[in-house]
């Protein structure tokens, strides 16, 4: 989901992304990636922006980034281990 993404995303660099973007890569409404993004944003793990017609999305910081490759590292190998 939205988070896998950001940790991916964080892992390579610390770009915005638009909503459009996310939505294309996640194959997701893309209200439902607005409504993801607007809760993240409320518990200050994303900032957004807004230019023209777009809105923009970044991590807030980079212990963000890590903490977000960590929940997705321990995530896939509970996964794992409980299959």
């Amino acid at each position: 989901g939205i988070i896998e993404f950001f940790s991916q995303k964080a892992r390579a660099d610390a770009q915005e992304r638009t909503i459009s973007e996310i939505t294309v890569k996640l194959q997701s409404s893309q209200s439902l990636v607005s409504h993801q993004v607007r809760l993240l944003k409320e518990v200050h793990i994303l900032t957004t922006r807004k230019s023209g017609k777009y809105v923009y999305c970044k991590i807030t910081d980079h212990f963000i980034s890590a903490i977000l490759q960590l929940l997705l590292l321990y995530t896939k190998n509970h996964i794992n281990k409980a299959s």
